[in-house]
């Protein structure tokens, strides 16, 4: 659907770089159900926040593209939507999602670019509500 709408990058190349930032991010999510499950989740998402996300974010960072609010190629893709629902929506911990970007500039104007694309914008405000 991603490709039929253009968010899968101008090439297959662009389109094989997004994937790898997809399955980063599923990673990510891995490793955050796992921190929820231990014994001591508290201490586990705790450590999540602190170490385990800014680690995968600033990874993430050195990867991702030149051009400013774009992860991928020259104009926004489904990995900056993904990145952007994944910081912003899906952790319980808004605050510590955000916080884990701090040092992701790259990661910081995808979002960014994200919450204010016109297109975005519009959905967002006349989506119908659903059962998550």
């Amino acid at each position: 659907m991603a490709r039929r709408v253009g968010l899968m990058g101008a090439d297959d190349i662009e389109a094989a770089m997004i994937d790898a930032i997809t399955e980063h991010m599923r990673d990510l999510k891995d490793k955050y159900k796992a921190a929820k499950k231990e014994e001591d989740t508290e201490k586990g998402l705790a450590t999540f926040f602190d170490k385990t996300m800014p680690d995968f974010m600033e990874k993430l960072e050195k990867v991702l593209g030149e051009e400013v609010g774009c992860a991928v190629g020259t104009k926004i893709s489904l990995a900056d939507v993904y990145l952007s629902m994944l910081i912003t929506e899906f952790f319980d911990n808004k605050e510590g999602a955000a916080a884990s970007i701090t040092n992701c500039p790259k990661i910081s104007a995808s979002v960014a670019a994200v919450a204010t694309h016109p297109s975005i914008v519009a959905w967002i405000a006349t989506r119908p509500q659903t059962a998550i």
